[in-house]
């Protein structure tokens, strides 16, 4: 879990080539040892954010797919995790794809765990990955709704880096 903490700490901060070092040393640690395999999908979303963060969509598809394969066979869904990797694996989808229909399934998949987990914050990135969908679709009003509601829940929930973050998205 601590290392799943430090590979988002790094990626929030852009620091990729150090989120996946770190990430793929703790998953090959994690695997080798048989040790804290409970932290396997949070680690794999984390990476699969750093990697698709880092421009690499192929890779952060496939550890987003590892992460809802773990949660699954852990039975441990309703985490940060599992609505992250749907997350990341809508958005690498789009990169890797465009607009495909299975976007949208993803997105309303995380956006269901997301509200049936509570996770505001969860709640919020789904709304930033609906405006990238939106963007790709062609849909500008649609972008910024998506992205007023993620600033608004960013805001509420006292995440003001983030709020910022989407503020400064809105403007161009």
């Amino acid at each position: 879990a601590a290392s799943s903490f430090m590979v988002r700490a790094q990626s929030l901060n852009g620091h990729w080539a150090d989120a996946i070092s770190v990430g793929e040393r703790a998953l090959e640690v994690t695997r080798e040892r048989r040790t804290g395999l409970f932290s396997a999908p949070s680690l794999l979303a984390a990476l699969a954010e750093a990697r698709l963060g880092s421009g690499d969509a192929e890779a952060a598809r496939s550890h987003a797919l590892e992460a809802i394969a773990a949660v699954e066979q852990q039975g441990s869904g309703l985490g940060w995790s599992e609505v992250a990797a749907w997350v990341v694996l809508a958005r690498a989808r789009l990169r890797l794809e465009g607009p495909v229909s299975a976007v949208e399934e993803e997105l309303s998949r995380a956006e269901a765990l997301a509200r049936e987990s509570g996770s505001r914050a969860s709640a919020a990135q789904v709304e930033e990955a609906r405006a990238g969908l939106a963007a790709a679709r062609g849909d500008d009003a649609g972008r910024a709704a998506h992205l007023r509601e993620a600033q608004r829940i960013y805001t509420e929930i006292g995440a003001m880096g983030h709020a910022e973050r989407v503020a400064s998205e809105l403007a161009t």
